[in-house]
């Protein structure tokens, strides 16, 4: 019995010491950027966030899509960049939300990251606003996780709005 609370005691102790070197830091912003044309005008919006992997090293990621408002039962583009450090094998890309109850998009990927910046684009198509298997209009935010090694590095977090 005294063995295993020994084992406990430096279990607690290392885990504490680790949350206190501060490992894995977050930072999340907003950004808006405005596109405009002669003929059309279109709005993306992204949410950033800058992880620790390694020491003195930062992965960047962040999230948009094709529009701000979406419709029921409409396409929509989500693009997950990330700006990588070092070379990263098997991470995974977990986008998800749009919650009623569930979240209705729940997509991962596994990917290989290379130095710089990488691009994954997941398509989604938006449930049904009104009835009983649909959702209620309003707004929706959407997260994407990175996670390397079982550990979470990142995320970051987006609202759109869908309409009937």
């Amino acid at each position: 019995m005294g063995g295993y609370l020994a084992l406990i005691l430096v279990f607690v102790v290392l885990l504490i010491g680790f949350l206190i070197s501060g490992c894995v830091q977050e930072k999340t912003e907003t950004t808006t950027t405005t596109t405009t044309s002669s003929t059309t005008s279109s709005t993306t919006s992204s949410s950033t966030s800058t992880s620790t992997v390694m020491p003195d090293q930062e992965v960047v990621i962040s999230l948009s899509t094709d529009k701000e408002t979406y419709h029921s039962n409409e396409h929509m583009d989500i693009a997950v960049t990330i700006d990588s450090p070092a070379i990263l094998r098997g991470v995974g890309v977990r986008v998800y939300g749009i919650k009623a109850r569930t979240d209705r998009l729940d997509k991962t990927e596994k990917i290989n990251l290379t130095i710089g910046v990488n691009t994954i684009t997941f398509s989604y198509k938006t449930p049904r606003c009104t009835g009983c298997a649909g959702i209620r209009p309003g707004t929706y935010q959407i997260n994407v996780d990175l996670i390397y090694n079982n550990d979470f590095i990142a995320r970051a977090t987006k609202n759109v709005d869908i309409r009937q």
